[in-house]
């Protein structure tokens, strides 16, 4: 037993002497710099230590509570080793809330407080009402009481009873301020993201080192809860001149450390890429499975075309996709899919920025582009007599656009906001510049031409239609006008193209395409003319109509 103990305490003698030998350096380091991912952020931290020989047990502190512990790389000189890393949270860290928070707290403790004490006062006044009102017998049963008595009895019960009602409504009104206010000051408290977790994670990095030295020792880890959104501002002076695209990101950082004047890069690459080596599948090619149904109508309106990029051929829209208003990521902290690059690209910024931690987006200025551009009208007359002016950018795969949102700006003007989607954009990515009040386009149906005739058990209508397209700019355009025929999905319904003006026609669709040049102050006419025989005990609808809500008294 002696024995055992002997080698028990000489156990503990030699490990506590090793423990002494290790050389113990706690750093606290501002942030180097930041690659911000889409979805998470990588964080450089570098700290000058004196290193001895031996083993040194450098430990970092202070460090965001949402860094990925498997993210972890250190480097060093290439004579010192690095023989363990290691993470944890310690709990026994305790961070001073921001002044203004320490504020806000104060005072909810303060009306708190307050309201416990007019509560408390309030519950007095109502026990003195109530025994006040359990003891109006003030005489007993045998004896009497004067009149003189009686009267100076009722005087007391009426005068008290209403001084005590009269402070508990002063009370209730006092009470429902103060909770007013406490209401607001959690609503600010909320907004100043106040539930931050104040304890914050440690780094340890055991090193052995071949002599004394002053070693610079830097970290890298990748932290959750911050991004980046990209956001658009195209610019668009007048036609035949250049796009200017503004290219701006939205970083939020909820990572609860604040990053204060930091030096950041943008990155569209994913940050929990594994360290082996890629498997390249099989890449298979196939017709787009969300392109243009050829069965969908024919449909534009002002949210299609003035809020919307559109893609590059007309033929092959999506109203799904295009409406879709893509990311916002930012404020409603939504996350939704998007399309980037295979190749990830970065974007060195090159002013230094500070994003707080409360989980807000702040606008950072990426990089601007001149980019040149060809310019189109659009016009479907027969739903919407407004021409719309489309913006056609070649070259746009080279920009590393992720997509995004984009306010829409001509000559000046604010036009409204589309999505970038580069999805099913070929070499040319069109973008809606909205409504040109400078190009008239009118849809009138000629009476004189329409008709209706009875053909045996037949009934044929034919219907007449005029379209006049004038250019009042100074400048030449082009211009794509589309219309339709109807198509048939019965034998006994014959549709007939009378007069199409050399439109290109797609039979399938019905659809009808014109595409022409104006000049300054030139005019076009169309002719659009077609019948339709069905028999005359049926009744179809010749008309397209479209719904509309409306308010019923």
């Amino acid at each position: 037993m002696k024995n055992f103990l002997l080698i028990f305490f000489l156990f503990n003698f030699f490990y506590s002497a090793n423990a002494q030998l290790v050389n113990e350096i706690r750093k606290t380091t501002d942030i180097n710099s930041i690659v911000v991912y889409l979805d998470g952020a990588e964080i450089t931290q570098e700290a000058v230590v004196s290193l001895k020989q031996g083993r040194n047990l450098i430990v970092f502190e202070g460090l965001s509570p949402s860094l990925d512990s498997k993210s972890i790389r250190v480097s060093t000189q290439e004579d010192i080793s690095v023989l363990a890393i290691s993470s944890k949270i310690n709990y026994l860290t305790k961070i001073e809330e921001k002044p203004r928070i320490k504020q806000i707290r104060d005072s909810i403790d303060l009306l708190t407080n307050n309201i416990n004490i007019l509560t408390n006062e309030k519950t007095a006044f109502e026990s003195e009402r109530t025994m006040i009102l359990s003891n109006q017998n003030i005489g007993g049963e045998d004896n009497g009481l004067t009149i003189d008595e009686l009267k100076k009895a009722a005087d007391f019960f009426r005068l008290r009873l209403t001084e005590i009602n009269n402070n508990i409504t002063e009370i209730d009104r006092k009470i429902l301020k103060m909770n007013l206010l406490l209401e607001n000051c959690n609503s600010e408290l909320l907004e100043l993201n106040a539930n931050l977790n104040y304890q914050r994670a440690e780094i340890s990095i055991l090193l052995e080192s071949p002599s004394v030295s002053t070693e610079t020792i830097e970290i890298k880890y990748i932290v959750k809860n911050a991004g980046w959104t990209p956001v658009y501002d195209i610019r668009a002076e007048d036609l035949g001149k250049d796009i200017e695209l503004i290219y701006r990101a939205k970083v939020f950082n909820n990572t609860n450390i604040d990053w204060n004047n930091v030096k950041l890069i943008l990155s569209t690459g994913d940050p929990n890429l594994s360290a082996a080596k890629p498997e390249m599948r099989t890449w298979f090619l196939d017709y787009s499975s969300n392109s243009y149904s050829n069965n969908s109508p024919l449909y534009l309106d002002e949210g299609y075309m003035q809020n919307n990029v559109v893609s590059s051929e007309y033929q092959e829209y999506d109203r799904q996709e295009i409406i879709s208003d893509g990311l916002t990521g930012g404020e409603d902290g939504r996350f939704v899919e998007v399309s980037i690059a295979e190749l990830s690209a970065e974007f060195e910024i090159t002013e230094n920025y500070s994003i707080p931690a409360d989980n807000k987006p702040y606008l950072v200025d990426v990089v601007e582009y001149n980019l040149p551009a060809t310019y189109q009208h659009f016009s479907v007359p027969k739903i919407d007599r407004d021409a719309f002016l489309l913006a056609r950018i070649t070259g746009w795969e080279d920009l590393n656009l992720v997509e995004g949102n984009a306010n829409i700006y001509f000559g000046g003007t604010y036009v409204g906001q589309s999505y970038i989607s580069t999805r099913n954009v070929r070499d040319t990515l069109d973008i809606s510049l909205g409504r040109d009040n400078k190009v008239l386009v009118t849809r009138s149906k000629l009476n004189e031409y329409s008709s209706v005739r009875f053909i045996g058990s037949n009934r044929k209508e034919t219907l007449a239609y005029e379209m006049i397209v004038k250019n009042n700019r100074q400048t030449p355009v082009f211009i794509h006008i589309l219309d339709q025929l109807p198509i048939s999905q019965n034998s006994e319904i014959e549709v007939e193209a009378i007069e199409l003006s050399n439109a290109i026609q797609d039979l399938a669709t019905g659809e009808l395409l014109w595409q022409f040049q104006l000049n300054s102050g030139e005019s076009k006419r169309i002719l659009l003319t077609f019948s339709i025989k069905y028999p005359k005990n049926h009744s179809i609808q010749i008309q397209q109509q479209r719904s509309k809500m409306m308010r019923v008294y």
